[in-house]
């Protein structure tokens, strides 16, 4: 979805874009291997610690990815700057929020996945924020 989403605002694409979005579309096809691994050791902080890695890095290849095309121009005209900012800062955010996670896992592996959560609040407060032209 966030895939989908980010790419709809894309006029044109060159080779490093084509690139990127090959790099982004690996890192996501390798997460089913943490989440079963998570679901298996989810008591174990290396799982917890892999998985929150194999969410980061994809957002923040999506994040590179935002940020290559507004510097190159390749979005549709008359799109609204807010749009390319919101879809930045969101990815960003978001993996900020998983590499922090990282972090608390070394207290509690079970306050890690609950952290988790507040993706979910970060998101409706990113959009909040566009929405109403604060972003």
């Amino acid at each position: 979805m966030a895939h989908h989403g980010t790419f709809r605002y894309f006029r044109t694409y060159d080779r490093m874009l084509m690139w990127l979005n090959l790099l982004f579309l690996l890192s996501i096809s390798f997460v089913p291997f943490p989440t079963a691994l998570l679901g298996e050791y989810g008591e174990q902080q290396f799982a917890v610690v892999l998985y929150a890695l194999s969410l980061a890095v994809p957002r923040l290849l999506l994040a590179v990815v935002s940020w290559y095309v507004s510097k190159r121009n390749l979005l549709i005209e008359n799109l609204d700057p807010r749009i390319s900012r919101y879809h930045l800062a969101r990815s960003l955010a978001i993996s900020a929020l998983f590499l922090l996670s990282i972090a608390v896992s070394f207290f509690s592996v079970s306050a890690t996945i609950l952290s988790w959560l507040l993706m979910f609040a970060v998101d409706g407060v990113l959009w909040r924020l566009q929405r109403y032209r604060w972003l």
